[in-house]
């Protein structure tokens, strides 16, 4: 950071959100950040301003094993393979609609062990079985942009807070579709032209959900 650069605003982890207000942030703890705008990035939990947009849990599940086959970066098939270092693989994932219990279970584990035995050509041991929990749109697409006015909803028309943004909903696809949506987002806060052509932003828009019933 040079010294010319702003200086960027204190960061809280772990804290909940209590209160969003026109022109500031409570917290939980009673901490208020003052904001022009706030963009909501929650997974499948949402927060007040994002509760009526359809998402759900989205349950996953990888192992860790161990193999000296070598392999490219990524290997796709029945499972995903991604050698981490040392001999170590990664092997996702599962799916699971509507389920948010992160503990592992045995039988996603002996489920991705059988898809790597035949991609890799050989028995393999699970060393390591991680969980996570994404979330998903109704429709499978992103939700990215203005946050709808929920309560002046009326006969079609929408109208938008323009102080605060969402994205959310990526599924399984964040890695790839993360840094071109928050280019979008960046955008709309600082009034520059959109990446992106109308249609996109049409099924991007978190009020798409209102006008399908």
């Amino acid at each position: 950071v040079g010294s010319d650069t702003p200086a960027i605003g204190p960061c809280r982890f772990g804290s909940s959100v209590q209160e969003i207000r026109p022109d500031s942030l409570v917290l939980g703890d009673g901490y208020v950040f003052d904001f022009d705008f706030v963009i909501i990035a929650t997974g499948h939990t949402p927060l007040a301003p994002t509760r009526p947009i359809p998402t759900m849990p989205v349950r996953g599940q990888s192992i860790a094993i161990e193999s000296s086959t070598a392999l490219g970066p990524v290997v796709g098939g029945p499972a995903s393979l991604i050698p981490v270092g040392g001999g170590r693989l990664l092997v996702g994932g599962t799916y699971a609609n509507e389920d948010d219990d992160m503990a592992p279970r045995e039988s996603d584990s002996k489920t991705l062990a059988a898809a790597a035995a035949r991609l890799l050509g050989h028995e393999v041991d699970v060393s390591a079985a991680f969980t996570g929990i994404r979330c998903a749109s109704r429709d499978r697409f992103p939700i990215a942009g203005r946050v709808p006015d929920w309560l002046a909803l009326d006969d079609g028309h929408i109208a938008y807070d323009a102080r605060t943004l969402v994205i959310t909903g990526l599924g399984s696809h964040g890695a790839t579709t993360s840094p071109l949506l928050g280019e979008y987002l960046a955008r709309l806060v600082t009034g520059e032209s959109a990446c992106l052509p109308p249609a996109v932003r049409a099924c991007l828009d978190p009020a798409r959900f209102t006008r399908r019933g």
